[in-house]
């Protein structure tokens, strides 16, 4: 085949870097979105861990709430996350993991001059919703990313 012609391998890269685009752009996008935390299951461990740490207060979505973690893992017993949040006063960062048999990954409290960011590898059992709030001024903001786990990491 000739380079340029449909059909050639050129064409099919350059439509696989574009179909990847779109999915970028597409989640991006969504980061904005209110989160979808919250699910009216009383048996849901997410849920109850949610209200054990929320409790009755609302969710806010903020883009000053910087969560960063593959859509894809590998292997679901290291999972590279970042989190930070850009919010004033914020005094504490919690990850929570939807298949986990314990939803809370990690929970973090900072002073008032510390800066609220982390760097960490988590476990994730299966794919689901990672979950990280941050609270400040007492009120909690939420982000959510769904990670697809290739390989299992908590048994």
């Amino acid at each position: 085949m000739n380079p340029g012609q449909p059909g050639s391998r050129r064409d099919f890269l350059h439509r696989l870097v574009d179909a990847a685009l779109l999915v970028c752009v597409a989640g991006a996008s969504r980061a904005g979105t209110r989160p979808r935390v919250a699910t009216d299951d009383p048996d849901d461990p997410l849920a109850l861990a949610l209200r054990r740490e929320v409790g009755p207060a609302e969710l806010g979505s903020t883009s000053l709430l910087s969560f960063t973690i593959p859509a894809v893992a590998e292997d679901g017993a290291v999972v590279p996350v970042s989190l930070e949040s850009r919010i004033a006063r914020t005094d504490r960062l919690v990850l929570l993991a939807e298949k986990n048999p314990f939803p809370l990954l990690a929970a973090f409290d900072f002073a008032a001059p510390a800066v609220p960011f982390v760097t960490l590898r988590v476990k994730l059992n299966a794919t689901g919703r990672v979950v990280a709030l941050a609270r400040a001024n007492g009120r909690y903001f939420a982000t959510e990313r769904l990670v697809r786990v290739v390989v299992g990491g908590c048994g």
